[in-house]
């Protein structure tokens, strides 16, 4: 369960603008205009307190007129680095909402992450976005486990997908090697700093178990799902149908 914050939506109190060179910020009507070109800055942030493991959820509605809009939220780790904890490329003219969803690393050297729209120095394009309608809802911390990815996947004759009619999220694609492995790759990436738990189990009609294994942070993110008889791996090639429920938490 996510609870909603009091935020400005006329991107003011709360809110922190950084430009620099030709960069330009604005706000007029409730709208957010940032635009630049080359290395110039034309932003603003807002600073949220957060916890280690807490689920941030930001939206807004935006739109582009330059060669790349984007929206992030990050924070800084131990060794002093800004960290982007999810970001999104704004893709239409017209306005339309955009959400991004992150977890709070345990790594986390200060007690905050920060929401940044608009063009920073390092992207260099010509850029111009913008921005209103903005939203902010966080969820629970340490007292409980947040659930990044989860669904069914189906094995049939060495055919693999996720199954139709159960509920899936954050999956991005599963594939089978031919023999032993179905590889999993989430949608959004994780972080080796996050270390998320992988579970995996599978139906009583099978005899064989699933294990999961070889989890690949970063960008993307995937892991890899093996059966065994207890003894050995097995070559499911040929099995005419097996299931697997997947879970990752933090």
């Amino acid at each position: 369960m996510l609870t909603p914050l009091v935020m400005d939506k006329g991107f003011c109190n709360g809110w922190v603008e950084r430009s620099s060179g030709s960069g330009a910020v604005t706000v007029a009507d409730d709208v957010l205009s940032c635009s630049g070109s080359g290395t110039d800055t034309a932003m603003k942030d807002y600073w949220l307190p957060a916890l280690p493991g807490q689920v941030v959820e930001f939206s807004c509605l935006a739109r582009h007129s330059g060669d790349e809009a984007r929206i992030a939220i990050d924070n800084v780790d131990y060794s002093g680095n800004f960290v982007n904890l999810d970001w999104i490329n704004v893709t239409g003219s017209e306005f339309r909402r955009y959400k991004l969803r992150c977890i709070v690393p345990y790594d986390s050297s200060y007690g905050w992450v920060r929401v940044v729209l608009g063009k920073w120095g390092t992207m260099s394009v010509s850029y111009g976005a913008d921005y209103k309608d903005p939203s902010l809802a966080v969820g629970a911390g340490f007292a409980s486990a947040a659930v990044l990815a989860l669904g069914l996947i189906r094995l049939q004759a060495g055919v693999v997908d996720l199954h139709p009619t159960f509920r899936s999220y954050n999956i991005a694609a599963v594939s089978f090697n031919g023999t032993y492995t179905v590889t999993v790759t989430l949608e959004t990436p994780c972080y080796a700093s996050m270390r998320p738990l992988v579970f995996v189990s599978g139906t009583p009609d099978a005899c064989y178990m699933p294990l999961a294994g070889s989890f690949t942070a970063g960008s993307p993110t995937t892991f890899i799902v093996k059966w065994t008889d207890g003894t050995a791996f097995v070559n499911v090639s040929a099995v005419s149908s097996l299931y697997v429920f997947v879970k990752v938490e933090m």
